[in-house]
């Protein structure tokens, strides 16, 4: 079949200029991101030796592109939608359909640590969603974004420049993340600084991840020309991600524990990767069209959901630990096919948005509307 030519209520609408295989990397970014927390349940139950936790650890850090390469995706559909300026509503929107969803899932989140552990909820929510201390900070740190990408829109038509072109600012900000997580992982003064005078948790310090933002930024307004370029010379961006992991393995001490993007190490492989998914993503159009579809709707619900249900699906799936490969795909599709479902129910509800987002919302007979 031909994507570009899809018959939807007796009209033919052309998909040329739509851009589907966003939503292809959407949902490959959070189908990354949700393998590496399978992995991570795999390594914290099944006991691993020495030499076992190690490879554990370099698979996950090969899927640890995930949550970069939102920061990435969501400056790109920003700069790809509004050339000049930016919608009257765009932080208020973003308030209503990002955030508040956070707060609501933060709160059940809360209750249910609460009835768990037995810890005052007003404490695990201050520490875990107000503070950020737990798996969805990245929504702070995407909001930071937000709020940055106000001023410097503002900046932009002010001065009549456009700030996100600018290679020398690109320039900068990858060196000043990678300086920053640097001295934060390598110093002991930086890292007794931030830890007790920034109040938020430390990975979302927009200073660690600036360097992603705007690198989304320059690929949203080239975005025809660098896609093509890169289709083009594909073989040098395969090597570009091997030469930037084999960068990333000898460029400091590993702790096969601790597995996180929040490394100024992995940041150039981390953009290398997003690049590389975003090629193989605009290839296998229309490939399986539907799945990924649906998984780009409810990619935000996903992420802020499925790592609740991690451990009541384990108690299944666990009988295929010892096979790998097996458990892998066996819980990942128990986890998709799970917050999809609740997600698919909860959408019958039109309030519901504020707690699964406005994805679910914007599909359509047989597309979804590219948001950011």
């Amino acid at each position: 079949m031909d994507l570009t030519v899809l018959l939807r209520n007796g009209k033919v609408l052309n998909k040329m200029n739509k851009k589907i295989e966003l939503n292809y990397l959407r949902a490959l970014l959070c189908i990354f991101v949700v393998v590496t927390h399978l992995f991570t349940q795999y390594s914290l139950n099944t006991n691993p030796d020495d030499n076992q936790i190690a490879t554990l650890y370099w698979v996950r850090m090969i899927f640890i592109v995930g949550t970069a390469g939102f920061i990435m995706l969501s400056q790109v559909l920003v700069t790809m939608n509004y050339k000049k300026d930016l919608p009257k509503k765009f932080i208020f929107n973003r308030i209503k359909f990002i955030f508040l969803p956070y707060l609501l899932i933060g709160i059940f989140y809360s209750f249910s640590e609460y009835m768990y552990l037995r810890k005052p909820f007003e404490d695990i929510f201050y520490q875990a969603v107000l503070r950020g201390f737990w798996y969805g900070y990245f929504i702070l740190v995407i909001f930071q974004f937000y709020i940055l990408t106000k001023i410097i829109y503002y900046i932009n038509n002010k001065f009549n420049f456009n700030l996100y072109k600018s290679k020398i600012i690109i320039l900068l900000s990858v060196i000043i993340n990678m300086g920053y997580l640097y001295f934060y992982s390598n110093n002991k003064d930086v890292t007794k600084f931030i830890d007790h005078n920034y109040f938020f948790s430390p990975n979302t310090m927009i200073l660690g991840w600036i360097g992603y933002y705007f690198i989304g930024s320059f690929i949203g307004i080239y975005y025809d020309e660098i896609l093509e370029f890169l289709s083009e010379y594909i073989s040098i961006l395969i090597f570009l991600n091997a030469l930037t992991f084999v960068f990333f393995i000898f460029s400091q001490k590993h702790d096969y524990w601790m597995v996180t993007s929040f490394s100024w190490s992995i940041l150039p492989y981390c953009i290398c990767m997003f690049l590389m998914i975003l090629v193989f993503s605009k290839t296998i159009v229309p490939f399986m069209y539907k799945f990924f579809t649906l998984v780009s709707a409810y990619s935000f619900f996903i992420y802020l959901i499925h790592p609740i249900l991690l451990d009541t699906i384990y108690i299944y799936t666990s009988r295929f630990e010892d096979f790998t490969v097996v458990f892998i795909v066996v819980s990942l599709i128990i986890t998709l096919g799970t917050c999809i479902g609740m997600g698919l129910l909860l959408k019958e509800i039109s309030i519901s948005k504020y707690i699964v987002g406005k994805g679910p919302f914007q599909i359509k007979e047989a597309d979804i509307t590219l948001n950011e």
